[in-house]
């Protein structure tokens, strides 16, 4: 309810058509509003209208354009009165700050619909597929595209597709009894995410080109998969079958809790970052025990572990489909995106130093992408010839 009325708030002000009691409203839900809930509220605006020819009514660019310079000239000038005149306490300040983010977002929302300056930039286009199309690899070595493979053919291949309850499609694997060592695999194509539910109640949320492989039928005493890639799970407890995720050198091992689990960019440790419960990480020669919050990193090559506080909202920014920049230098922020997007390399040829902060919603098209990108550095991208150019 409160972000329809975030929303409805947010078309009246690009409208200029709000009252002074709903900008008061307006600004109060945006200091108290998470910011990608902002920013996912407005990325679905614009998608909303992106397809707009005529460039009549809420979005004509000119008109809106003109009159949000003509509100953000004279809120600065009423803003430096008062600060001239008087003495402005906390919450008045903080009002006034919030006007100016409505009016930065408002203008970078227009000027997303609206932009037509830097097509040539990304004439050469690299766009994701519309929705998941994960590939099950079965025992035998027979290999489906789940989205072409007749739901026969996936029964027997111990795959249900159905929705859950925040109705997201969920891939449910049954337990086709035999030999638990028959191995399944189940993988996540590059710029796609897939939840799938194990036999046992175990669910997996795999991250762009991450891959699980399973048994056919659990052994009774031990639930064990393994994994390649970034993965998020929520383990069924099951106090007489622990569970254990092979991860290269890296055993996790749990009963049941939510735990996220990810190479480095570099491939060279494994982070595993607990959410909830408790698990224990080893890679043979270190065992390192972790409690909610914390993160443990194993490194592949020194085989040491080493612990530390986690943040968990960078962390599981991929599950809200947002890349999450903390103090990211440009060659950290490409390489993760690498991961999502089919970039065959890319090249800095920029000197700028300044690091990357923000949140960016992850999209189809890599374009739409770097222009969010645009927005939070003192950069412009171009693609070209399936590398992606900083200038």
């Amino acid at each position: 309810m409160q972000n329809e009325t975030l929303k409805s708030l947010l078309i009246k002000y690009a409208e200029n058509n709000i009252s002074r009691d709903e900008l008061h409203h307006l600004l109060s839900l945006l200091e108290d509003c998470d910011e990608s809930i902002v920013f996912s509220i407005v990325d679905d605006l614009a998608l909303q209208h992106q397809d707009s020819k005529t460039g009549d009514g809420l979005f004509n660019k000119s008109k809106v354009l003109s009159s949000l310079s003509d509100r953000i000239q004279k809120h600065q000038i009423n803003t430096q009165s008062n600060l001239n005149t008087r003495r402005i306490g906390v919450r008045q300040l903080g009002l006034a700050v919030a006007a100016l983010v409505v009016c930065f977002l408002s203008v970078t929302f227009l000027l997303r619909l609206f932009s037509n300056d830097t097509h040539q930039q990304f004439k050469n286009e690299i766009v994701l597929p519309d929705e998941s199309r994960p590939v099950l690899t079965l025992g035998d070595g027979k290999q489906y595209t789940v989205a072409e493979t007749e739901l026969k053919t996936l029964r027997e291949g111990g795959i249900h597709i159905k929705k859950d309850s925040t109705g997201h499609v969920l891939y449910k694997i049954n337990d086709l009894g035999g030999s638990e060592k028959v191995q399944h695999t189940f993988l996540s194509p590059k710029g796609t995410a897939s939840i799938l539910e194990l036999a046992e109640g175990t669910k997996v949320y795999l991250n762009s080109g991450a891959s699980i492989t399973y048994p056919s039928q659990f052994h009774q005493n031990i639930r064990e998969v393994t994994l390649h890639g970034e993965a998020y799970l929520e383990v069924s407890h099951d106090a007489s079958r622990p569970f254990v995720v092979h991860a290269q050198n890296t055993d996790i091992q749990v009963l049941g809790t939510q735990f996220n689990i990810a190479p480095d960019l570099y491939n060279t440790k494994i982070i595993t970052t607990l959410v909830q419960g408790k698990v224990t990480v080893s890679n043979g020669a270190t065992k390192q025990t972790l409690l909610p919050g914390m993160q443990s990193q194993s490194d592949t090559r020194s085989q040491q572990i080493t612990v530390s506080e986690a943040d968990i909202k960078e962390v599981l920014a991929w599950r809200e489909g947002y890349f999450r920049f903390s103090d990211d230098d440009m060659e950290t922020v490409l390489l993760k995106i690498q991961g999502w997007y089919d970039i065959k390399g890319f090249s800095i040829q920029t000197t700028s130093s300044a690091p990357i902060v923000g949140m960016v919603k992850r999209t189809n098209k890599l374009s739409d992408f770097l222009r969010q990108l645009e927005e939070i550095s003192n950069c412009k991208f171009k693609i070209q010839d399936g590398r992606v150019l900083v200038m």
